[in-house]
């Protein structure tokens, strides 16, 4: 069952402040659209090798946004070229998506048969409280924080 489209801008909206905030903090580069209900953030990585995420907020937050990384240059969206791989798999080869209950795309790449969408702000999935991160502003932090941990970021997917 959708949400009725002014719920969603309006849960889309409030989190708009936070996450302009913190895009601007971090120097990452903002764009969003409150009439589709997208952002779609540049981020540097350790390697400054430069990775773009567009997300759909439709359904927000009935459904996690559906996140997606795109090929700088070329604007093709969700190939390995697209993804940063990590050293665990939080940026999943399958798919490949961002293995995480705040992605959409996961639920229908990875988990389909095991994650359920009622529960993706409270999941405790992996023994992650994932609500910290059911927030825009959470979401797109912890992705960044893939990308500037040395630990956790090892260049390129594909």
């Amino acid at each position: 069952m959708a949400l009725d489209l002014e719920v969603v801008r309006f849960n889309f909206e409030k989190e708009l402040i936070r996450a302009r905030e913190r895009a601007s903090l971090f120097k990452w580069g903002w764009k969003d659209d409150l009439d589709a209900l997208t952002v779609r953030v540049e981020y540097t990585a350790l390697d400054n090798e430069r990775y773009i995420l567009v997300g759909t907020f439709d359904d927000y937050k009935e459904k996690p946004p559906f996140l997606e990384f795109e090929e700088p240059g070329t604007g093709v969206r969700g190939t390995a070229r697209a993804y940063p791989k990590g050293n665990d798999s939080f940026f999943h080869e399958t798919g490949p998506t961002i293995c995480a209950p705040f992605s959409r795309k996961a639920y229908l790449a990875v988990h389909a048969s095991n994650w359920q969408f009622d529960n993706w702000m409270t999941s405790t999935e992996s023994n992650v409280r994932w609500s910290q991160y059911s927030t825009m502003a959470a979401m797109l932090e912890l992705i960044y924080s893939r990308l500037t941990t040395r630990e956790l970021y090892v260049g390129r997917m594909g």
